[in-house]
């Protein structure tokens, strides 16, 4: 499976334009936000295309993921980026930070809904 061959995965992905895509982000966060965006939640992290990026510009960084694999890889990218990074494996319907976030992101996961008080793919809420 490619999600467990981190660097196979990256490669994979290796034609997205990280800078452009915090620059949306950025832009986002002025247009939409209440508030200073300074710390950042990023859920289905997997290989935290975004990481380095994000703290390069001043962001505080936490990525959860379940799959150690990529977060082995994702510690080892971290270990050589100065700044404020945490990185936690737990399911991203059902887990728990003693942290707050100004903002939270799934940039690369599936949507999800909440239906009865459930995380649900989209492609599986009634009615799809």
């Amino acid at each position: 499976m490619l999600y467990d061959e981190p660097k196979y995965y990256e490669i994979a992905f290796s034609f997205r334009d990280i800078p452009f895509e915090v620059d949306l982000f950025e832009e986002c966060f002025k247009r939409f936000s209440k508030i200073p965006v300074k710390s950042i939640l990023e859920l289905g992290c997997e290989n935290s295309p975004h990481m380095k990026e994000l703290v390069k510009r001043g962001y505080e960084y936490t990525g959860v993921d379940l799959n150690e694999a990529m977060l082995e890889y994702s510690r080892e990218k971290a270990d050589k980026i100065e700044g404020k990074i945490d990185l936690c494996k737990a399911d991203m319907v059902n887990f728990s930070l003693d942290t707050p976030f100004d903002l939270k992101q799934q940039a690369d996961v599936p949507v999800y809904s909440i239906e009865n008080g459930q995380f649900k793919p989209a492609d599986k809420r009634a009615g799809s």
